[in-house]
């Protein structure tokens, strides 16, 4: 007996997957992070990082001089952060003890 079962993409679904996929590949770490935290494979369309406490608002934005960048976090209170990568839907929640 055959399978005849079709599974249907969309569009957005394939766009999902290739970002995912993209997301995948950034590196964020460690992670709880004390003093700096390392962002590795920024893609090029990305020429900022910002960072965003849990209340959403912007701490600070960080120019990026290369795909791998080095984040100095000792100024920072212990908490919960959000690093995001701007023009892409990159985010990632970092803690910083």
């Amino acid at each position: 007996m055959w399978d005849t079962t079709f599974t249907y993409l969309s569009e957005a679904s394939v766009v999902s997957n290739i970002e995912q996929y993209s997301n995948d590949k950034i590196l964020i770490y460690p992670n709880p992070a004390k003093n700096i935290v390392y962002v590795s494979n920024i893609p090029e369309k990305c020429k900022k990082i910002e960072i965003i406490s849990v209340e959403g608002k912007i701490i600070e934005d960080i120019p990026i001089t290369s795909n791998n960048q080095i984040i100095n976090l000792k100024n920072y209170k212990s908490g919960i952060y959000i690093i995001k990568l701007e023009n892409t839907s990159i985010s990632r929640k970092i803690v910083i003890d």
